[in-house]
């Protein structure tokens, strides 16, 4: 049960990464500002891609 709750709650903290992303996509006007802040959200994320149950 106790890993079904990590990864529930790893799952929601990436979907608020990637929406943060999205968000700061729309605020920024440069297309470098786009790009580092759509990077820099969601690369924690990507670093425990695949999430696995063992």
């Amino acid at each position: 049960m106790g890993q079904l709750l990590t990864l529930f709650a790893k799952g929601i903290m990436c979907n608020i990464f990637v929406c943060l992303a999205v968000l700061i996509g729309f605020a920024r006007r440069t297309v470098t500002g786009k790009v580092i802040g759509i990077i820099l959200p969601i690369s924690p994320s990507c670093r425990q891609w695949p999430l696995r149950v063992e």
